[in-house]
């Protein structure tokens, strides 16, 4: 069900968002301070001098759940040529009458022009340093070592030269030595052997990979979300895995998809939570092909935020997420079988167009 949250907000009065913060906007708020004065529905030029709020305790609730919602039609729109009507239901939501293929296609174009003006992996060098005091690693690591060196001052080459580090040398070259930087990097560290049995030593261990592995854990550490986006089948999930099983963390793994309910979000990391209570220090959380949720607020504030429906998420459990880039898919003159749209003049889905 569909939650909803009162509380101060920064415009020095009262709203009702779908979460307990300002992050993703309101249903309505109040014009004054005081809670049975004025409120305003979204867009903010529409002013109801007719919403009301009823208090309801949890005893009540079933009771009020029986009842009708009331309409209102007395809000007064301003002059605005892209608006020709609005109407206030009993959610306070704002229906706008546009062109329904216009908003269609601005609201595709909108998501491949994110997916297309995202900054692509390969569009970086991703220079990093990684030493260890325990082990004496010093390794400056990139896509491109000739670039790195290039960057670097001849001073400094000259020096880290003479001390036997080496700048510039290629990923492939040091693929020997990538168990000791994967140690140096996250602290635990195995033998040659011990690396080559993860995964049943189905996983082949590239610099690529383990530019990315860097990338993580640094994220992590940091508390910076971590969101991979590829095409299905590019090794998301078991660069995750690996990481894991190296670190010998335990990962909790959900695949989402469009049948995925909040029940089932909520006991994934009731789950995790009971793990850390048991006297584990760590635990990961992978969700998988997040955009195919019908839930993304509340995987926005879980990812982004840290919280669960307002709750703070244990310090120990780390969240991490992977999605697939946004497809159009091709215009077909028939489709055997099951169509999407039986009836005319119904409002299409934008997102019908789209594959992922």
């Amino acid at each position: 069900k569909e939650r909803r949250h009162l509380f101060w907000g920064p415009d020095d009065g009262w709203q009702i968002s779908p979460v307990c913060n300002n992050d993703e906007g309101a249903f309505c708020m109040s014009v004054t301070n005081n809670l049975e004065g004025v409120w305003r529905s979204m867009p903010p030029d529409q002013e109801e001098d007719c919403g009301t709020i009823q208090y309801v305790f949890k005893d009540e609730e079933e009771y009020f759940r029986k009842l009708q919602p009331i309409s209102y039609q007395r809000s007064q729109p301003r002059n605005d040529p892209e608006r020709k009507a609005f109407s206030l239901t009993g959610n306070l939501r704002v229906v706008e009458e546009k062109d329904d293929e216009e908003m269609e296609e601005q609201e595709e174009n909108s998501m491949l022009e994110l997916w297309d003006s995202t900054l692509k992996w390969n569009d970086g060098n991703h220079e990093s340093l990684l030493f260890s005091n325990k082990t004496h690693v010093v390794s400056f690591l990139s896509l491109n070592p000739k670039e790195l060196k290039e960057k670097m001052h001849p001073g400094l080459l000259s020096h880290l030269e003479q001390n036997g580090i080496n700048v510039g040398e290629s990923l492939d070259v040091i693929s020997y030595n990538f168990h000791n930087l994967l140690g140096a990097l996250t602290g635990v560290f195995k033998t040659p052997e011990e690396a080559t049995q993860i995964l049943g030593g189905q996983y082949c261990l590239t610099g690529d990979n383990l530019l990315k592995m860097l990338a993580i854990y640094a994220r992590l550490r940091c508390g910076v979300p971590v969101v991979l986006m590829g095409e299905c089948g590019c090794g998301k999930t078991m660069l995750f895995r690996f990481l894991c099983e190296w670190m010998g963390v335990k990962l909790f793994v959900m695949d989402v998809h469009g049948g995925t309910s909040e029940r089932d979000i909520i006991q994934l990391f009731l789950d995790a939570e009971e793990y850390l209570n048991n006297g584990n220090t760590k635990v990961f959380v992978f969700l998988d092909e997040i955009n195919t949720c019908s839930h993304m607020g509340l995987m926005n504030e879980i990812i982004c935020h840290r919280s669960l429906y307002g709750k703070r998420l244990l310090d120990g459990v780390h969240v991490l997420a992977a999605l697939n880039p946004y497809r159009t898919r091709p215009v077909r003159t028939q489709t055997p079988g099951l169509v999407y749209q039986l009836h005319e003049n119904v409002v299409p889905d934008p997102m019908a167009q789209l594959v992922y």
